[in-house]
């Protein structure tokens, strides 16, 4: 929604992928106005100029928040090294009974077996999930704080109003149970909950896939308790835009063409394979 004649509302955009989740999103006051981002070593502040408007975005990668990285920390989270040898196992709730896997012990040599339980449900992976990797207390230097003392201007207070798009694994992991482009966050729980009692209409389609309810945890509570966003909040999980598969680089690519086009640098290809310098009269 940049590149119109008038400055017209942003959407946020969320990716999850293998290792990290990135947020970016335009926080406004309650006035509309440009919400003041500190500056900080830490980037979290970009300045983009599109057309003849500025924008002034927050923006954060968290590494370690991917889905796989997710996983792995949820599985060592139920491990705790000075009270566990190569010969344990370890039962994590957030898995089905049929679940097994070996965890490499920190600081020691071998290897735990993480299995699952035949008492899986949404409530016990949620605990899990939350305690083992959103930290909450963590001192805030800047605020607010989302989680871990990152700073993050509240969703709930600068953007309610506006659009959020989910790319990658929030859309790959929700859609293929057949969720709609458009559900509540709350809705991301539902489906949680019915895949983890693992004797729902999913039973068939999750069978040889064990991570489902723990994937589909893990999404509603970083939405909900890591970002803070209400419950009720819609969001739009999508693949592509305009039949283009999406990528994280898109945003700085998008400011890298605006920029060529200022300064003139930016070609198109013309019939009779002429190249035309595109201005700002053109």
């Amino acid at each position: 929604k940049i590149g119109t004649e008038k400055k017209e509302d942003t959407v946020a955009v969320m990716d999850l992928g293998g290792g990290s989740t990135q947020i970016v999103f335009e926080p406004l006051t309650i006035d509309h106005l440009q919400y003041p981002i500190p500056e900080s070593d830490e980037g979290y502040r970009v300045e983009l100029k599109f057309g003849n408007f500025n924008y002034i975005l927050y923006q954060h990668s968290y590494l370690g928040y991917g889905l796989m990285e997710a996983r792995k920390s949820i599985m060592n989270g139920g491990i705790n090294a000075e009270h566990v040898t190569a010969e344990h196992s370890v039962v994590n709730k957030c898995f089905p009974d049929s679940f097994s896997n070996e965890v490499s012990l920190k600081d020691k040599e071998g290897a735990v077996t993480v299995t699952g339980t035949n008492t899986v449900n949404f409530r016990d992976c949620f605990k899990t999930v939350k305690s083992t990797l959103f930290n909450k207390t963590m001192a805030c230097t800047t605020k607010p704080c989302s989680f871990d003392g990152i700073y993050q201007p509240s969703i709930t207070e600068t953007f309610n109003n506006n659009e959020i798009y989910a790319f990658s694994y929030f859309y790959d992991r929700t859609t293929a149970l057949g969720m709609g482009l458009n559900p509540e966050i709350e809705d991301i729980a539902e489906l949680a909950r019915k895949v983890c009692t693992n004797k729902s209409e999913f039973a068939d389609k999750i069978k040889d896939d064990p991570y489902f309810c723990l994937d589909l945890t893990y999404l509603y509570t970083l939405l909900s308790y890591g970002y803070d966003i209400k419950t009720d909040k819609k969001i739009l999980l999508a693949k592509k835009i305009n039949d283009i598969e999406t990528g994280w680089c898109l945003g700085a690519t998008i400011q890298m063409l605006d920029s060529m086009v200022q300064e003139g640098k930016l070609y198109t290809w013309r019939e009779k394979n002429k190249l035309e310098i595109i201005t700002n009269n053109h």
